[in-house]
């Protein structure tokens, strides 16, 4: 399967994923969100993970705020979820 042909399949089993990717790349910017969606697939963790129905992508994000985000995904049935590293700000800016 080509690239082009698995990011469609993607966007089908994930349009709720989708959606919100397009958010951010108008929020962060196209270069960094699609960066950051490249180096999670290849393995980075820390970088880009999402699930939804069933499917899931990228690699899992690591510290405390796992646990604090299972709970509210229980608590309030998260049905669809987007990591995406956030842009550093630059205090000199």
């Amino acid at each position: 399967m080509s690239e082009t042909s698995a990011i469609k399949d993607l966007r089908t089993q994930m349009p709720k994923v989708a959606q919100m990717i397009e958010r951010r790349r108008l929020d962060w910017g196209k270069d960094y969100v699609n960066g950051c969606i490249r180096r999670g697939m290849a393995g980075e963790g820390n970088c880009f993970f999402a699930s939804e129905a069933g499917h899931s992508v990228g690699t899992p994000f690591t510290g405390p705020v796992n646990d604090e985000v299972a709970w509210y995904m229980v608590t309030f049935g998260v049905d669809a979820m987007l990591f995406i590293k956030q842009p550093e700000v630059r205090a000199d800016v």
